[in-house]
């Protein structure tokens, strides 16, 4: 948790420094993996003392991830025009009452460290919800993303369009399949997921990114 902290956050270092002056898109992609830093960050604080509670770190850590598919979202729709879509209007407004409930009201009947990923029980309702809620934006990030490769292949942003697909399906295949084989991981499906963000971090901070940043000349 510590080593991907510290990854994630100097790849959104290096790609604050070097190129999210130059086009918003750029500084979408150091928020997604600043975000990412942070449930890192909130990962370990559950698991050892940091200051706060492991539920407080949890809250901080569901607020950031909570945030990243609807960034992501937007993301994927500036890499194909500046017009704003309906998805992306959706998926924050999403996000935002979904952070809500996690930083303003009891979301969570445990909070714990496996060992090998921090566990996270949601209550029910609001987990069947959230679980929903983050696949269908992922998913709609998907299939946004191989649309506009589809429809410009040759071009760097048509390149990006597809590295961003690739990198969802890096994080959520591998998750996805732990979650229905192994049922004593469910409820460290957050952590297992993020743990495998950073394969989609790595590859927004140094693949997506030179790509958008070539495709203005």
């Amino acid at each position: 948790m510590a080593i991907t902290f510290i990854v994630e956050g100097l790849l959104a270092l290096f790609v604050l420094l070097k190129r999210a002056a130059k086009q918003p898109e750029q500084r979408l992609i150091v928020a997604i993996l600043v975000l990412l830093a942070i449930f890192q960050l909130a990962e370990y604080g559950v698991c050892e003392p940091l200051g706060f509670s492991p539920v407080a770190w949890a809250r901080l850590g569901f607020v950031s991830i909570t945030l990243l598919p609807a960034v992501g979202l937007h993301l994927i729709q500036k890499i194909r025009s500046d017009s704003v879509l309906v998805p992306t209007i959706l998926g924050y407004a999403a996000a935002a009452a979904f952070a809500i409930a996690f930083a303003g009201f009891e979301s969570f009947i445990s909070v714990g460290c496996g060992g090998n990923y921090a566990i996270f029980q949601i209550k029910d309702g609001l987990g069947g919800m959230y679980f929903s809620y983050y696949y269908i934006l992922l998913l709609v990030g998907i299939a946004m993303s191989i649309i506009f490769w589809a429809k410009d292949m040759s071009s760097e942003r048509g390149k990006a369009a597809a590295l961003m697909a690739i990198g969802y399906l890096s994080f959520v295949l591998p998750a996805t399949y732990i979650h229905f084989v192994y049922e004593n991981a469910r409820n460290g499906l957050p952590s297992i997921m993020c743990g495998f963000a950073l394969l989609f971090a790595v590859i927004i901070a140094l693949a997506v990114s030179p790509l958008l940043d070539r495709s203005k000349d």
